[in-house]
Order: structure tokens, then sequence, then C-alpha cells
């Protein structure tokens, strides 16, 4: 075996790990039951290859290119991640050429961009948010974001521009970054009625409620909410936290009286849950005796106690034949994917006493976050000990509750999330 065939059979095998952890990150950041602590594992293991695949510099880059047939996420994100560290700014051009092409290779060079250092792309973000390459200034933008970066200066551009996606990604970063004196221009978007820019006009009021809009905003939101597409879920997840505990109760409770089909009946679960109600506790602990829909019930009956169901005994053994939740969107095309896996499967009798024992330390009338009422501390609390799920609700609490916050970050780099919660205090 030759010493050149041995360097590359390693750097192949480094790559290939890079890739599949990759693909497994992309599920836990989404998970009810990772936490911080276990995601940072993960980075550990993915940042341990990718070192490994750029100490073999040239021959690591080659194998970074020879993987991208096809330019799936995993392979586009450590092309992208080596070609910035390696400062080969002709192979990262490539690369953000290939990403005009699909979703899954921006999305690649999108979240590498996210894992190097901010001194690895200040010196060239000015160029990127200056040129005519839309995945260029995607790719600027979305590095201002990442790395806590000041865009002001391209915003207006970026906001006017001809290209949809440039639009799209000016307006996530100014709601990520908290840049409220952009709301103007956002809800301008929100109130555009152009028919084949609908999906658009939609993410603009879900980021123009996010910087602060209860007003037409929130009614946008509110009005694309009822629906089984995935984009409505989102909606109707925000409405429930963007709004008063009060039109929040009787807006479930006019929509459960009228929709009566499958998963419309789980996205209740789930927001009653994000309502932080307690109100809805007995109902919950009712819907837990249904098995379709016993660990979703569970899992928003701890978001408003926070009572850990493992924790504390208050689960039982899985089911035999146990049904899989399916995902409440019917247009999605992954249907193998189980929303409910990893969730603890609740015992009604246990859950019922808990809560009798439990519930005059929960007063009606607030909103509770995992177990306490939602403020700023407990929005910490949450990012810093959390499951995902209850990270990313508590992230966005922090911003509604006051708009021009930053949105945390909870898919970041998890060394970088732990470090921005020690500045934070948290």
């Amino acid at each position: 075996m030759t010493a050149g065939y041995s360097i590359r059979a390693v750097v192949s095998q480094h790559l290939e790990e890079v890739i599949h952890l990759r693909g497994v990150r992309s599920t836990q950041v989404k998970s009810a039951h990772v936490e911080l602590g276990r995601l940072a594992r993960t980075d550990e293991r993915i940042i341990a290859n990718l070192d490994g695949v750029l100490i073999a510099g040239a021959e690591g880059l080659a194998a970074c290119s020879s993987s991208l047939n096809p330019p799936n996420r995993g392979a586009v994100f450590a092309a992208t991640f080596c070609a910035i560290n390696a400062g080969n700014q002709g192979q990262l051009q490539s690369l953000f050429d290939l990403c005009e092409i699909g979703s899954e290779a921006t999305a690649g060079c999108i979240s590498a961009i996210g894992w190097v250092s901010a001194t690895s792309v200040k010196n060239t973000i000015d160029t990127w948010l200056h040129s005519v390459s839309p995945m260029n200034q995607i790719a600027g933008l979305s590095a201002c974001h990442f790395h806590k970066i000041d865009p002001r200066t391209a915003m207006p551009s970026c906001l006017q521009s001809d290209r949809p996606q440039v639009v799209f990604r000016a307006m996530r970063v100014a709601a990520g970054i908290g840049l409220t004196e952009f709301l103007p221009q956002i809800v301008e978007h929100a109130a555009s009625d152009t028919p084949d820019q609908a999906e658009a006009n939609v993410w603009s009021a879900v980021f123009a409620v996010i910087l602060g809009n209860r007003a037409t905003a929130l009614s946008a939101i509110k009005s694309c909410a009822i629906a089984p597409a995935a984009t409505s879920r989102h909606c109707f997840h925000l409405a429930i936290l963007a709004m008063p505990i009060e039109p929040t109760y009787a807006w479930l409770r006019e929509w459960a009286s009228v929709a009566k089909e499958p998963w419309v009946r789980r996205r209740l679960i789930r927001g009653c849950g994000l309502s932080g109600d307690v109100r809805y506790i007995p109902w919950l602990i009712e819907q837990m005796n249904d098995l379709t829909v016993s660990r979703l019930a569970g899992e928003s009956f701890s978001f408003i106690t926070g009572a850990h169901l493992a924790l504390l005994d208050l689960e039982r053994k899985p089911p035999e034949n146990a049904p899989s939740g399916p995902n409440d969107d019917p247009a999605d095309e992954n249907v193998a994917m189980d929303e409910d896996e990893g969730l603890p499967w609740p015992d009604v009798a246990r859950v019922h006493a808990w809560w009798t024992a439990n519930a005059a330390r929960f007063p009606a009338g607030h909103r509770y976050l995992v177990g306490a009422p939602a403020s700023e501390a407990q929005c910490l609390k949450v990012l810093r000990s959390g499951g995902q799920r209850q990270r990313a609700v508590a992230a966005v609490t922090r911003c509604l509750l006051r708009p021009g916050t930053p949105l945390f970050q909870v898919a970041a780099p998890a060394w970088r999330q732990q470090r921005w919660l020690t500045e934070l205090g948290a």
C-alpha cells in the first residue's frame, strides 16, 4: 500500500463520517429529547473529522470535490468548511456557483459558513454582500447573521433585490439579529398580494411578528395558520406564542370546535403546550389515553409544567405494536419520519396524580414555559438545559417578550451556543 493511497483512504473515512454525522445532527437539532450537551458531543465528532480532512491539505480539498457527485447537504457542508479554512477562494466560488442548482447544496453551504470562525470570513463578507451573484449575497447575509456582524449598509439593497431568495434571506437576517429599523420594509413585503409570492409574503409576516408587529403581520399569520402545510404549522405556532393568553384560549377553542381532521388534533395538542395555559392540562391528560397522540400530549404537558416524565417516573413502557406518530403535514414526502420519536410514553394515572399534587403551584392566568412563567430568565434557563424543541420556543419567546432581541440560534455549533449563554449569564 502506497503512502498516497493510505492518506486518501484516511481522508475518505473522515469525510464519510462528517457527511453521516451532519445528517444525524440535522435530526438532533429538531428533536425534543436532545439537549445542548448531547448536541455538543456530536459537534465535537464533526469537528474532529473535519480537522482530519483539513490536515491532509490539497488531498483533503480534492476529496471534498470528489464527494460532490451528487452535491448532497453533508458533502457541500464539508467542502465549504474546508475551502474557507484553507483560504481557497476559487474552490469556494465554485461551491457558491454549484449552490445555484438546488436547496440541498445551498443549505449545506450556508450551514458551513456558520461553523467557521468569524475571522475566516470577516474580510470577504463585504465582497459577498455587494456581488451580483444571489448566492454570494446570501452567503454574506448568512455570515453576518451567524457571526453577529452588522449588515446594515447592505440591507436596503438586499431588501429591494429582484431576487426573491435574497430578499427572504435579508428579512430572515433582520429578524435574527433584531434589526427593528427594517420592520416597515418587511411589513410592506408581508402586505403584498402578488400571487406568485404568496409563501414569501407569509414568511415576511413571520419575520415582522418576531420583530414586534402585533397588528397586520399577526393577523396575516393567523389567517394562514389553519392549513396542513408546514408553513401554516409554523404560523400557527408563532401566533400562539405572540398572542396574549386570553385571545389564544378563545382562538384555540374556536378552531377546535370547527376542525376535526387528525392533523388538526395533533396541532391543537401542540398548541396547548405552546400556549403555556394550565387550563388545558386536564384535556392533555385525557389525550394521553390515545396511543396515537399520547407522547405528543405528554410533551405538551411538560412544555407547560416542566415535569420531566422520565426523570419523575411518570412514564410507562412502550405499548406493544405502538403506532408511529405521523407528521401533521400530509404534503410532506418524508412520511417515514416519526416526530414523536424519543418522547416518553406517559403513564396516565401517575401523571394525573402528579398534577393533582402540584397544580396549586401553577395559578391560572400566566403563560408557563417549562415549569415557570415565561420571562427572560426562564427563557435563558430553558436555553441552557432544555430539549431542542423547548429551546427553539424559548428562543422565539425571548424575542417576543422584547422585540429587537437577537434570536438565539439553537442550531448553531454547540460550543458557540455555550459561549453565548455564558455571555448572557445563563
